[in-house]
């Protein structure tokens, strides 16, 4: 049985049952992850409840396991009304540097599974941009401040971004250099075949006529 990575992704979460353990009923599943603005750790996993229309979450200390596929709850009763003025999604924040540069904003961010603390988000340009670009990531360490709707950064932040996936843009590009490697290779194929000397086929020649046949062909005549 292989043990669980201590650093999990927000996205891989989303969509998990959560499940109790005195019943083994299943609560939800989970639609979101809060994090606390003040501690800047993740605090609490949102919950879709059937019937229920108000914001429901398991805060994280009260998850008995946080495995890939499930998440265990004691009961039902660990779920909580989760308050906005609390907690933040974080995703679709815009970051901000202590020098007023604009890097992105948060796509996704990954966190420690037993301590909640976030280790490092990923960033794009947002919209189709994102798409084109591909994602950075940040390290955790450089975040400052986490509000509502952005979050700060140190200064300098964006020399240390680090390339994490080509964009749309990028594969483009890599994509029309092996259509010109190809049709290079293609055309280079063609001109040495065109080069290549031919030998010329030359008949075998006759027998010459021996100078008895001559003298009959002439009597003959």
């Amino acid at each position: 049985m292989s043990e669980l990575s201590p650093i999990c992704q927000r996205k891989a979460l989303l969509g998990k049952s959560i499940i109790t353990l005195d019943d083994a009923s299943k609560a939800g599943v989970v639609n979101e992850v809060w994090v606390d603005m003040q501690s800047r750790q993740v605090a609490a996993l949102g919950c879709q409840v059937k019937g229920r229309t108000s914001v429901m979450g398991v805060p994280c200390d009260r998850i008995q396991v946080l495995g890939d596929d499930a998440i265990l709850i004691s009961t039902v009763g660990a779920l909580i009304d989760i308050s906005p003025e609390v907690y933040t999604r974080f995703v679709d924040h815009e970051m901000v540097t202590e020098g007023g540069k604009r890097l992105g904003q948060v796509d996704d961010f990954y966190f420690d599974r037993h301590s909640g603390e976030i280790t490092n988000c990923l960033l794009s340009g947002g919209g189709i941009a994102g798409i084109l670009e591909g994602h950075t990531s940040l390290d955790a360490t450089e975040i400052l401040v986490i509000g509502k709707e952005r979050s700060i950064v140190k200064a300098g932040s964006e020399e240390r971004l680090v390339k994490v996936d080509k964009g749309l843009q990028q594969w483009v590009e890599v994509g029309r250099a092996k259509v010109q490697e190809t049709a290079a290779t293609l055309r280079e194929r063609i001109t040495k075949k065109e080069t290549l000397t031919v030998e010329p086929v030359v008949p075998e020649a006759l027998p010459a006529s021996t100078s008895q046949e001559q003298s009959e062909v002439s009597s003959g005549s």
